[in-house]
């Protein structure tokens, strides 16, 4: 019986298997950093939601604090928008009991002003809005949305210097926050 000769066996690397790998190994990284990235921007989105929320549980009950400018202030007192770090502290310095519309309004002025200094440690400076806009029924149900931008293509659509939303405009937006409250 004749025997057969072992053939020469490959060693290494051929340099077709070396640049699939480095293909492979590079769709990969890109992969995982894209990953990182959604993951860090979801997170911020999430952090301001919830920041956001709180924020106007307390300009809430900032406003329900105000009882003078609830019943007899104007819809046009109750109704309006500010940015993050946008309100300059109020200046008057009226003795007032607060149970005049001029006092109330100096109020709110005040709360306005520290909602500002809250809202710009939740986003960069005039990143995000504030909007309240009372009902018309002169009932005190308001609605209050927090806006913000972010770094992602929808949170760079957000227009913070437009119109606030409408009293019954659609709740569920990109990058906001929206409850209605009985004051």
């Amino acid at each position: 019986m004749k025997k057969i000769k072992n053939q020469k066996k490959q060693r290494g690397f051929a340099l077709l298997e070396v640049m699939v790998a480095a293909l492979v190994l590079t769709i990969g990284g890109v992969a995982y950093m894209r990953l990182q990235q959604i993951g860090l921007q979801s997170g911020f989105n999430n952090a301001a939601r919830t920041e956001g929320a709180a924020l106007i549980n307390a300009f809430t009950e900032q406003l329900r604090s105000n009882v003078t400018l609830i019943r007899e202030g104007t819809a046009a007192d109750k109704t309006g928008s500010f940015l993050a770090d946008d309100v300059t502290a109020p200046t008057d310095t009226v003795d007032c009991d607060s149970s005049t519309l001029t006092c109330a309004k100096i109020m709110f002025n005040l709360h306005r002003y520290l909602t500002s200094q809250q809202m710009s440690q939740i986003t960069p400076k005039k990143n995000s809005r504030l909007c309240y806009i009372e009902s018309g029924t002169d009932r005190g149900l308001m609605r209050l949305t927090f806006q913000w931008r972010d770094n992602s293509k929808a949170g760079q659509t957000i227009n913070l210097t437009g119109a606030c939303p409408a009293f019954n405009a659609y709740i569920d937006q990109n990058n906001s926050v929206t409850m209605y409250v009985q004051l």
